[in-house]
């Protein structure tokens, strides 16, 4: 993906030196180390606020599907693969 824009940020002291601590450990630049955790953070916001709207037919076919019975081999290999934050840096 190619940079193309530019964002100049305000910050203290301090808050660059953690930054910059962080980034280094994860081996990553500061920028990439901002924008990655900046897109993560405005992701999980969006995905936070995202509705679901049914009709009531809809509504109670997901009803159905919820109540239904589970798929027990999906969720033991959830619960068996590595956690994804142990496969990236610890943002």
């Amino acid at each position: 993906m190619s940079q193309s824009e530019t964002m100049s940020l305000r910050m203290s002291p301090e808050q660059r030196e953690v930054i910059a601590a962080a980034a280094d450990f994860c081996g990553m630049s500061r920028t990439a180390f901002i924008v990655e955790s900046a897109v993560g953070r405005a992701q999980d916001v969006l995905l936070d606020r995202t509705r679901l709207v049914l009709n009531a037919d809809q509504w109670d076919a997901f009803i159905k599907i919820l109540d239904g019975p589970v798929d027990s081999s999906a969720m033991k290999r959830t619960l068996a693969a590595p956690p994804p934050w142990k496969e990236q840096c610890p943002i």
